[in-house]
């Protein structure tokens, strides 16, 4: 595949005091179906993520291994946990949940959040978590590249993590100086990177730095793409595919529906803690008071 297009993610305001750089989801690229956002965090306290709801969409939050600090959540439906680096939430919100998102402490959490619309069919399912410690994760690695597999495949390694709503692939490669990467990505799906550390060419001749949006085209027989690292230190990226659901997107906010009839009847839904959001009547987490 070659490179369609390619952005800097600028950093922006989110959530009460928190900084993030906006992949997927700016004013620059919307949303690039399935994918409805993909944020670059780097959070600490006394900054965080406190109480709001999610409707119709799945969230993914990965705290890059190299993360100093830890992100604390609660939800409505009486899930608490703590990612410490290296560490994955995959939460399928669908027909409504509410929760908090504060890190542990004043150490900066540094991660992703991706965020994956449902098709209308599982828009109203029962929550769903999977939630695995980096141990957990798969790992493989050749000829000087090293892959984390969050979902999908990479040299012949499966993730364990199910994404069969809306299926993607969620990898995080580290390569090393000169090193060359050849991924299948599936035929019809979109796909794109976003840059972390050091430079690599994805296929245009240049080489591309940290915090980059690199977009690939989808064409009939492109099933796959090239990235080569830059001659003089480790390129780090994650690579993300997804197969398109196809249908109108509607969202305000963490709402994410088909049709504008449809997001205000969650609004009604979430303010009336009925139809899904039934576990949100009168819940307040802990972990937001942290935040000032």
């Amino acid at each position: 595949r070659a490179v369609s297009k390619t952005v800097l993610s600028r950093e922006q305001s989110e959530g009460r005091g928190a900084r993030v750089r906006r992949s997927i989801g700016n004013a620059q690229v919307r949303n690039f179906d399935p994918f409805l956002m993909l944020d670059e965090f780097a959070v600490g306290l006394p900054a965080g993520f406190s109480d709001h709801p999610h409707r119709g969409m799945i969230t993914c939050t990965y705290v890059l291994p190299k993360s100093r600090g830890f992100m604390d959540h609660e939800d409505s439906m009486l899930n608490a946990g703590r990612l410490r680096a290296g560490d994955l939430q995959y939460m399928k919100a669908a027909r409504g949940i509410l929760h908090a998102e504060v890190p542990a402490s004043e150490d900066v959490c540094h991660g992703l959040q991706l965020w994956i619309t449902l098709p209308a069919a599982h828009k109203m399912d029962e929550p769903e978590y999977q939630e695995l410690r980096a141990e957990e994760l798969s790992r493989a690695s050749w000829d000087g590249v090293d892959a984390i597999i969050i979902a999908g495949e990479a040299f012949g390694v499966q993730s364990q993590v199910r994404t069969k709503e809306t299926p993607v692939h969620y990898i995080h490669f580290a390569m090393a100086p000169g090193s060359e990467l050849r991924q299948k990505v599936p035929a019809g799906w979109n796909s794109f990177a976003y840059t972390l550390e050091g430079s690599a060419d994805f296929g245009d001749g240049s080489l591309i730095g940290p915090h980059h949006t690199v977009m690939f085209t989808n064409r009939d027989g492109e099933d796959g793409v090239i990235v080569k690292a830059g001659p003089s230190e480790r390129a780090e990226f994650v690579l993300i595919s997804g197969q398109p659901v196809d249908e109108p997107i509607e969202q305000h906010g963490p709402f994410v529906m088909n049709t504008r009839e449809e997001i205000n009847r969650a609004f009604a839904d979430f303010q009336g803690a009925k139809n899904g959001f039934e576990s949100a009547r009168g819940w307040r987490s802990e972990i937001q008071y942290r935040i000032r």
